[in-house]
């Protein structure tokens, strides 16, 4: 694991393979805090995304400013591989959340704190999250990354508006939002689900593909 005075998100996070010439080629794509990414398709290979780049944040950022978010609104598990960060930092992974009522509490926690993150990194001059950790020595700065599964399955209007606020936050922010999409359910009375979908990078996974 990366000490906090050396450690940073790389700026883009692998995917998975793909197939070139009969060969099995890494995929790579920008991953930008302040952002995030909406990754559509079938659900084993698409929560195996997720799961695997959120893996790989958590190997990358300093264990005590970092924290991970989970709604799980059918209660599936799929992200407990993750179980084992709460013996190195019982915040990093909370337990995951299938109440949409509950989940935007969180969403609307980590707004309030993005200016406090944004400011810090101007005093300094930081230009990203991973900057502010870097100078701080890993003093300052929270990221909170918000994992969704089966959206828009569970999500409330209120929260769906949060998560639309969250999306366009800045590389300061501390916020990163990861959305494994089910495009088979009926989203909720007056939930929307192009608000959300509209702001984030989109990636369709097949079982042997990306694109």
């Amino acid at each position: 694991r990366l000490e906090a005075y050396d450690a940073g998100l790389q700026e883009c996070q692998r995917l998975g393979t793909v197939s070139t010439a009969g060969e099995g080629v890494p995929f790579v794509y920008p991953l930008h805090v302040g952002s995030g990414w909406v990754v559509s398709g079938a659900t084993e290979p698409s929560s195996t995304v997720v799961m695997g780049t959120v893996a790989r944040i958590a190997a990358q950022a300093p264990t005590k400013n970092l924290r991970i978010n989970v709604f799980d609104p059918r209660s599936s598990g799929r992200m407990a591989r993750l179980a084992g960060l709460r013996a190195i930092n019982g915040a990093t992974f909370p337990q995951p959340i299938a109440a949409a009522s509950a989940f935007a509490n969180e969403v609307n926690e980590a707004l309030t704190q993005a200016p406090s993150n944004a400011e810090s990194a101007a005093v300094v001059g930081a230009g990203d999250l991973a900057d502010l950790w870097r100078r701080s020595n890993g003093a300052d700065g929270t990221l909170s990354v918000f994992v969704l599964l089966d959206y828009p399955y569970g999500v409330s209007p209120e929260l769906n508006q949060a998560l639309a606020q969250l999306a366009q936050l800045g590389p300061t922010s501390g916020t990163l939002l990861l959305v494994q999409r089910d495009k088979q359910i009926t989203p909720a009375d007056r939930v929307d689900p192009g608000l959300l979908l509209g702001l984030l990078p989109q990636v369709e996974v097949e079982q042997d593909s990306l694109s």
